[in-house]
């Protein structure tokens, strides 16, 4: 009979030291918040990116359409409330561009 592996890993060596479940994936990244503040930040950037090259761009060229992207983004990389207060400024922007 075969042994699945994860019964291999948890069960105890001849060290007499069992893993606790308890605190497997509770390592912390030596380099904390600051590294999550820049992805987070990205939907910002973006807006702020799009509403910059759309006044800079000719009347005929329109880049206002990518602010689509900054809601999807958020979604992805912030809170609910975070994505839903850039969806609003997303909206605003727009149609100030416009």
């Amino acid at each position: 009979m075969t042994t699945h592996t994860s019964q291999l890993q948890d069960a105890p060596t001849g060290s007499g030291h069992t893993p606790d479940p308890a605190r497997r994936g509770t390592a912390r990244a030596p380099w904390g918040r600051a590294t999550r503040a820049l992805p987070a930040s990205a939907p910002v950037l973006l807006m702020v990116v799009v509403a910059v090259t759309d006044l800079l761009t000719p009347d005929w060229l329109h880049v206002s359409p990518v602010m689509a992207a900054v809601p999807v983004l958020a979604a992805v990389l912030l809170p609910c409330w975070a994505t839903a207060a850039l969806a609003g400024g997303v909206l605003v922007i727009t149609g100030l561009l416009q």
